[in-house]
């Protein structure tokens, strides 16, 4: 065992971060799945399933030898709680403030290369 069971303050910090880990990795699914197809969301909801379970076993049997403990559940629940109201909550606001950027620039691009094309064609209309 990495830890015995009477350190329980270092196993909750263990579990701690591996639901923070958990908890980025969701809010950077979330971000790419927005406004994706029904196809990716599914696998990204897979995906995301498939590192929970992997991350939590692997926390498990690295801190506890496998001996799950109720608290370790509430870490877990805590430090994913955590990112996701803190960096999750960032990270969106981070990736829509630059989605927007991006989608404005490309409006103005259009509405430019839209009005060149007007002064073209009232040019060769003459």
């Amino acid at each position: 065992m990495l830890f015995e069971t009477s350190r329980q303050a270092p196993l909750f910090l263990l579990f701690f971060c591996c639901g923070t880990v958990q908890g980025v990795f969701y809010a950077l699914l979330y971000t790419l799945r927005r406004k994706g197809r029904p196809v990716f969301t599914i696998t990204a909801d897979i995906l995301f399933a498939l590192f929970f379970f992997a991350s939590s076993a692997c926390t498990l049997y690295a801190g506890n030898a496998g001996v799950f403990r109720l608290y370790q559940a509430a870490a877990l629940l805590i430090g994913n709680g955590a990112a996701h109201f803190s960096l999750g909550f960032f990270l969106k606001k981070v990736i829509d403030f630059w989605t927007r950027i991006r989608y404005n620039v490309y409006e103005y691009c259009k509405q430019k290369t839209r009005k060149e094309g007007r002064v073209e064609d009232g040019g060769k209309a003459n």
